[in-house]
């Protein structure tokens, strides 16, 4: 059930610093509005479930993000695992309710976030290091 989105700029012909998201989550309803979410960040955005992963570990990613459908000790793996292949890879977890449960363990480079588009949508960018000037984007 894996999906992979592109977004149409390239890094390697310099147009727009494409950065790589893989959103991993129980349900594909949930994951693709998620994603559609992610990628007015311009990022690439993948997706799949935790059965999944395998086909993602030898890519490249600078986020990932762990819905709040993946049971706590299995997103706790699914970090540690990802800051094992991707050194520098940052880690979002969208929490169960409105920042009421944590799931991941506390790191520089991680992040828990309320469901709600425009918080999943300001915590991403403020991971990735994306300038938000006081804008505002259409959720």
């Amino acid at each position: 059930m894996a999906a992979h989105h592109q977004f149409p700029f390239s890094r390697a012909r310099g147009e727009f610093p494409v950065r790589r998201i893989l959103l991993i989550g129980e349900y594909r309803s949930l994951l693709k509005s998620s994603a559609e979410v992610l990628r007015k960040t311009n990022s690439e955005v993948s997706y799949c479930t935790p059965f999944a992963i395998a086909e993602y570990w030898t890519s490249q990613f600078d986020l990932i993000v762990i819905c709040h459908t993946v049971a706590a000790a299995e997103a706790n793996s699914l970090a540690a695992d990802a800051r094992l292949r991707w050194p520098g890879i940052r880690v979002l977890q969208i929490a169960r309710f409105d920042l009421g449960t944590a799931g991941i363990p506390s790191h520089a480079d991680a992040a828990t976030v309320s469901g709600k588009p425009g918080d999943l949508l300001a915590t991403t960018m403020e991971l990735l290091g994306i300038d938000q000037p006081n804008r505002q984007i259409a959720i």
